[in-house]
């Protein structure tokens, strides 16, 4: 048997994605397997006893520090996890045996079941000629071949990348910047208020290699976002937004109309202009702009965040923005290499886009975006390609004899998730709205 392992740290588990990223130094090190044993084989996962885990390896700690420092790894584990999830993965444990998904902590004896049957026919081929370096190409060569359709979860796919145009959106850092990141926010959500932390920290950290774009997405069930998001664009009006985007969010998102009267004071605009245009239509355009333009995207919440158009959802941790923005910074440098403009790394024309996944088979094309309509909870999400593997032991669509069991061709299109657009989950890291609502001027 042969073991290779995959990295797939989920979200919710503090430390998994340090943990992998350490493993990929251990690697490198030569001392994999002997790191992998010792986090396996403790319980509970924190910083001190990853520490001790490297220690007990003997691993070089300096060297795990300097490339967790510089993400070195970043791109290998993104690599691993959008692999992970083009093949169906959505939890851990999840095995391939041969390419036979097995997902789940399963019994020992199923196990041992499944590899008993993969050394009988791996004996087969080898009997009709198939060299021994070329049993798992083999094993594999006839997987993906059945489909299934399936409505998705409305929102942000990870793996898709989104043509968000930047237009003449407020916008800070130098337009050449290998990276862009277009933010769509809410001023009164204690998620954007994190996410705009999160955001300073990666301005500091990279500087002119990153330009911030912000986009309007006031919700509805916030009473004073709509005026705060008129606010900013009368500020913008007399070239100050970013500073009244920053001490706005200073507030924490508690502030109501004379709060914003005052941040317009402090920061020395036209008292009278300013209120005139916080209670005029002038600049409700633009917002609605904005929020259509994050409908049509699938945006649901805020904050929601394209980098070189690459959805991020939610006030997620500065590592896990870091890690897209290392691959982007990556990929832009290739191109720089290549002869490719600055101006021209972050647009739609020059990207090397990542495979489909499971949950958009369009290959290389951009993502479509869908009409607003779509997030109604009178019209759900058009169905999505949803890939299968039949069963190699028996080539049969559907086996009762073995664990790659799947359902009829029948029943696979009668199969529904059971939720609409309007009960759907909703990610715990942003503020999201009924999606039949639209917000109103107040």
């Amino acid at each position: 048997m042969r073991f290779a392992y995959k990295a797939f740290p989920l979200e919710f588990h503090g430390y998994a994605l340090v943990a992998a990223l350490m493993a990929r130094s251990a690697l490198e090190q030569g001392k994999f397997w002997s790191f992998y044993d010792r986090i396996f084989g403790q319980k509970g996962l924190d910083l001190e006893r990853l520490q001790d885990a490297a220690r007990a390896a003997e691993l070089d700690l300096s060297k795990i520090q300097e490339d967790l420092e510089a993400l070195r790894w970043g791109t290998a584990v993104q690599r691993d996890l959008r692999q992970g999830r083009r093949l169906g993965v959505t939890g851990t444990p999840a095995y391939f045996i041969n390419g036979r998904h097995i997902n789940g902590a399963k019994p020992l004896e199923l196990l041992r079941s499944v590899v008993r049957e993969e050394l009988e026919l791996a004996a087969k081929w080898r009997e009709q000629g198939v060299a021994p370096d070329k049993i798992y190409a083999h094993a594999i060569a006839d997987g993906y071949r059945e489909v299934q359709v399936r409505r998705p979860r409305p929102g942000l796919k990870p793996d898709v990348i989104y043509p968000v145009p930047v237009d003449d959106s407020p916008q800070r850092g130098p337009a050449t910047a290998p990276v862009t990141i277009v933010e769509f926010a809410d001023f009164e959500c204690g998620f954007c208020v994190r996410g705009h932390d999160t955001l300073e920290k990666l301005r500091r950290r990279y500087g002119d290699k990153i330009r911030v774009v912000f986009k309007h997405y006031p919700l509805p069930f916030h009473s004073h976002a709509f005026l705060a998001a008129r606010a900013a664009m009368a500020a913008h009006a007399e070239g100050k937004f970013w500073e009244f985007h920053d001490r706005l969010y200073a507030e924490k998102a508690q502030f109501d109309e004379s709060t914003l009267l005052q941040i317009a004071k402090e920061l020395k605009l036209d008292g009278k202009k300013f209120k005139q245009r916080l209670h005029a239509a002038d600049a409700d355009a633009r917002i609605v702009t904005d929020q259509d333009l994050g409908s049509t995207l699938g945006v649901r919440g805020t904050p929601a965040y394209f980098v070189n158009g690459r959805a991020v959802d939610g006030a997620v941790p500065e590592l896990e923005f870091r890690l897209v923005i290392q691959e982007e910074l990556e990929r832009a440098e290739a191109l720089l290499r290549e002869g490719v403009p600055p101006a021209a790394c972050t647009t739609a024309s020059s990207r090397r886009r990542p495979r489909a996944t499971h949950a958009d088979r369009r290959g290389t094309e951009p993502a479509r975006v869908c009409e607003p309509a779509a997030y109604t909870a009178t019209r759900p999400p058009a169905a999505d390609w949803v890939i299968l593997p039949r069963c190699r032991t028996h080539r049969l669509r559907s086996c009762r004899a073995c664990s790659s069991s799947r359902r009829s061709v029948a029943a696979r299109g009668a199969w529904s998730t059971g939720r609409d657009a309007a009960t759907s989950w909703w990610p715990s890291s942003s503020c999201a709205p009924t999606p039949a609502a639209k917000p109103r001027p107040r």
